[in-house]
């Protein structure tokens, strides 16, 4: 009987050693199949850390340009119901809208000279009407459309709010010409 207890023992402890081993083999399988996939979610940390950081990077600098684009706009003003006359080069049709501009601001009682103003320009698509009509000085034609808004940008803001304030003082205006103009902030 000591005998068999003994081989009962011995066989008992292999199959335990066999089962552990087993066990082992799984429990090593296990493991790397965990490491692996602990590698695998660390990538996808790692992706998603440089994706983030991307998306972060390009929402700052959207919010950026945005800003930037605000920062240009707010020192400008829209004129509108300006007659819009054909010159035959550029740089005379600048030069006659900027002096026009300095006469509306005149009109309201602004002080606002040349250098106060950066550019002034039409907005909108230019269509083109001929007729020159009696009175009108040769390479002149006087469009018959309304005419488009001029968009005003000016030095600095604090103008730009003078002239705001005043604006409403054109409707009272003694010429004709500039009771129908009206003056308005550039929308951001």
């Amino acid at each position: 009987m000591a005998y068999n207890d003994k081989e009962e023992e011995n066989l008992a402890l292999r199959r335990t050693n066999k089962i552990t081993e087993e066990e082992n083999i799984i429990l090593k399988e296990d493991n790397k199949q965990l490491i692996n996939q602990i590698r695998s979610l660390e990538d996808r940390m790692d992706n998603l850390k440089v994706q983030l950081k991307k998306e972060i990077i390009e929402e700052i600098y959207e919010e950026f340009e945005e800003r930037e684009i605000k920062e240009k706009k707010k020192n400008n003003l829209i004129i509108f119901n300006i007659e819009e006359t054909e010159y035959p080069s550029r740089q005379e049709k600048i030069q006659k809208e900027l002096d026009t501009c300095i006469q509306v601001f005149k009109e309201i009682q602004s002080e606002v000279k040349d250098e106060d103003i950066v550019e002034t320009f039409r907005i909108g698509k230019y269509r083109r009407e001929e007729g020159n009509e009696e009175g009108q000085e040769e390479g002149q034609a006087q469009i018959k459309r309304k005419p488009r808004p001029i968009l005003v940008k000016l030095k600095d803001e604090r103008t730009k709010w003078e002239i705001i304030k005043k604006a409403k003082t054109i409707r009272n205006s003694r010429n004709d010409t500039f009771r129908k103009v009206w003056i308005v902030q550039y929308q951001i």
